[in-house]
């Protein structure tokens, strides 16, 4: 073969693997891609299994610029879950910055939305819409995905929904505007939203700056109704996945307000509990999918009720690349010295002046949350009360547990007594043991200790009351005892001579309002007389109240009746 035919072969070749490299690329530019958009939408639901559906328009650009456009685009979800669409879009444009691709980085010069919608929907049984049937990308596959830069995004008329199983949790977010512009060369950036969260105004505006080749200085201030914050700091080594050191600052003066834009429903019992000041700082480090988080949290609460703070930190990273480890821990401490207000929100009752504190530490992760080594003091003028134990559940589908040793005490028995509306005509000391443990609607006193010391008598008891509310069920075994029914009789207004001494033993059961003694056994002895009562089996009296109706067999024994008649003064009667 000669050397001209050799050259045409070559020539040949070259020609014929440019056309084949060229018209893919003509076929992509001057394609018609609206006249298929239905096929590209059934191909696209495919993919990610949800019906797609294209109604206006779809469009793709080769060159000059690589841009692909699409109106009318719409997004199912699952019928199991809602009627309402996961997604859908009035008109977007997309514009690329095809050559570097090459060098692995996906770059989106523009990214226009017009009347974007998203609504995020979360079924009684756990289900949501957001969630695909599809395989998970592991993590190692999301590492190698390329990095993706966005210079400049504009999105018009916006708007995110989020309803679940309690509509006081609904969550609107409404944008009139979202602009974006990443700085790029000397460019800086300018950020800037405008719209409103469950009808309270939104505004962000911050700026952007490259310091560097690889590196990006944030400055950002927001105002959510009340709530102002603001986020300062460098994102180093965008081009490797950026790695964050972001110091975050939110604040209100108005904590009500602010609690109620994200719980729109709140209670008069939430409103006066949140009535006061918040302030949230941290430290956002790490980078996203590897180990981002949210370090030197500091959590503090000012209300006229209620002091809460809390200091910890929180990982960002999903559940398989954290494995067993809980993705929060926080150190928590609430105080108040208006325990009568605060418990008074919650029907109970605290007749005098006392001041409480409780702290633990809050580990776990979304859905089950735990605090454990939880301390609870409270003390005022009548008594104190302690208690030690843990909280677990928090936050779940499952009912969350308490259990906790606590201990009541006061050495100004009837002063206590009498707060509560109890005349009790004794003074002295009395305490209280026991463990509280179950879950909301379900919480039993178990193995109480009940004593009670005064100067006439001693009163112990022991049993379990549960579970807690109008409808508790009591069995308390009781012992009453004293060495001098004389003191006893006193307050009373009934006249015993001295020299007797005695005890009552029993058990106290039913429910406050239909409460009765059994099993009671009474013994009174002097030098003249011993009285017993109850016979082998014991009495009982109940229900307590003007209707008692009394079972009390007695016997009196005396060798000396007419000691026993002078005693009580009935000498002349004999």
């Amino acid at each position: 073969m000669g050397i001209m035919s050799r050259k045409r072969l070559i020539l040949s070749a070259v020609g014929l693997l440019v056309a084949l490299l060229i018209l893919p690329v003509l076929a992509l530019q001057y394609f018609n891609w609206d006249s298929y958009r239905d096929r590209v939408a059934v191909w696209l639901g495919s993919v990610i299994e949800r019906e797609v559906s294209i109604t206006d328009r779809l469009d793709f650009q080769l060159w000059p610029t690589t841009r692909l456009s699409i109106s009318g685009l719409q997004v199912s979800s699952p019928e199991n879950v809602s009627d309402l669409p996961l997604v859908s879009l009035t008109h977007g444009e997309v514009e690329l910055a095809i050559w570097s691709l090459l060098s692995g980085t996906v770059v989106i010069n523009r990214l226009e939305l017009d009347e974007p919608s998203i609504n995020l929907v979360s079924g009684p049984e756990g289900q949501t819409n957001w969630h695909f049937g599809f395989v998970q990308v592991s993590d190692e596959k999301v590492s190698a995905l390329p990095p993706v830069i966005v210079r400049d995004i504009l999105v018009r008329q916006g708007r995110v929904r989020y309803s679940g199983p309690d509509s006081r949790l609904n969550q609107d977010l409404e944008l009139d505007k979202l602009e974006l512009i990443l700085p790029e060369g000397a460019r800086d950036s300018a950020v800037t939203s405008v719209g409103r969260l469950n009808g309270s105004a939104l505004e962000l505006q911050g700026s952007l700056m490259l310091v560097g080749d690889d590196d990006l200085e944030a400055s950002l201030n927001l105002v959510l109704g009340t709530i102002s914050g603001s986020v300062n700091g460098t994102v180093s080594d965008l081009m490797g996945g950026g790695q964050a050191d972001l110091s975050l600052l939110l604040e209100t003066g108005d904590m009500t307000r602010s609690v109620a834009m994200f719980v729109p429903g709140l209670t008069e019992r939430a409103r006066s509990l949140f009535s006061g000041t918040a302030q949230v700082r941290a430290t956002m480090r790490g980078q996203a999918g590897h180990d981002l988080r949210l370090e030197n949290i500091d959590v503090t609460t000012r209300s006229s009720m209620l002091r809460f703070t809390a200091s910890g930190s929180i990982s960002l990273v999903g559940p398989r690349q954290r494995g067993p480890l809980p993705s929060t821990r926080f150190e928590v401490l609430a105080e108040t010295e208006q325990l009568h207000d605060l418990v008074s929100l919650y029907k109970g009752r605290v007749p005098f002046k006392a001041s409480a504190l409780a702290r633990g530490v809050l580990t776990g992760s979304l859905g089950n949350f735990r605090v454990d080594d939880v301390v609870v003091s409270a003390s005022g003028e009548h008594g104190s009360l302690s208690a030690k134990g843990y909280v677990e559940r928090l936050g779940g589908a499952v009912k969350p547990w308490i259990e906790f040793t606590a201990k009541a005490e006061t050495q100004m028995l009837g002063d206590l007594t009498k707060s509560y509306g109890i005349e009790f005509p004794y003074t002295g000391t009395g305490s209280a043991v026991g463990v509280i443990r179950g879950h909301p609607g379900d919480v039993h006193a178990r193995g109480l200790e009940i004593q009670l010391i005064t100067e006439a008598v001693k009163i112990e008891a022991n049993g379990n009351i549960g579970p807690l509310g109008e409808s508790a069920r009591i069995d308390l075994p009781f012992e009453i005892k004293t060495r001098e029914l004389t003191a006893v009789a006193k307050p009373l207004g009934v006249k015993v001579p001295p020299g007797f001494s005695g005890y009552v033993r029993g058990r106290l059961v039913g429910e406050p309002k239909d409460l009765n003694f059994s099993e009671i056994k009474l013994a009174v002895s002097s030098d003249i007389v011993t009285v017993n009562a109850g016979g082998n089996d014991g009495g009982s009296i109940g229900p307590l109240g003007n209707a008692a109706v009394v079972e009390l067999p007695i016997r009196a024994e005396s060798g000396n009746p007419i000691a026993l008649a002078d005693a009580f003064g009935l000498a002349g009667a004999l």
